[in-house]
């Protein structure tokens, strides 16, 4: 096991070096411990330092993402029924994603009495996002369908889209915040 070990860390070692380390194994000389001997790991010698052909990492020229920036936006819901129920609002950030329920980002609960309701949600900066959102009436968590599986609870999406067959694609519901995005309104029918 320990010989398994070595011989991980040194692949390990030597992928990462690559060309800067070279490890020699004399098979003429290596043989099996006998029973109850124990047979020591020889040393590797690695180079003092690494050549680098990018020389020494400058954090003015390093190459990396910038951190995402989350933007508070205003989302104001309207066309709700007045009766008590739960707001759910689904935040997507993916084609892949979008509209399975259990694959949102976040997921944003709230209870409702009037027509129309307003939050703020933050979400990233430049990064296409789609949002869904649905009042449910009979309580029962999830978006009530008819029987020939059209929504029987109101619901709606970003840019008010409405599909002929199903839901809106992610592109056709997909939105990009930037610093002028404030407020967005999803009308639900």
């Amino acid at each position: 096991m320990k010989r398994l070990i070595t011989i991980c860390a040194m692949l390990l070692l030597a992928g990462l070096l690559g060309d800067n380390l070279r490890v020699h194994v004399d098979s003429q000389n290596r043989r099996k411990p006998e029973q109850g001997q124990s047979v020591q790991p020889q040393p590797v010698t690695l180079p003092e330092t690494i050549p680098s052909d990018q020389g020494p990492v400058d954090e003015t020229n390093a190459r990396s993402s910038p951190p995402a920036i989350e933007r508070d936006v205003s989302l104001s819901i309207s066309g709700l029924k007045s009766q008590p129920s739960n707001i759910f609002v689904a935040v997507y950030q993916s084609a892949s994603d979008f509209p399975k329920p259990a694959s949102d980002t976040k997921t944003v609960v709230l209870p409702s009495t009037e027509t129309l309701l307003e939050l703020t949600l933050p979400l990233l900066e430049n990064h296409p996002v789609a949002i869904g959102v649905f009042q449910d009436l009979d309580g029962n968590g999830i978006l009530t369908k008819n029987v020939i599986g059209m929504p029987a609870e109101p619901y709606g999406f970003t840019n008010n889209i409405r599909a002929s067959f199903g839901p809106p694609t992610f592109s056709q519901s997909m939105i990009q915040v930037n610093a002028q995005t404030k407020s967005l309104e999803i009308q639900l029918r």
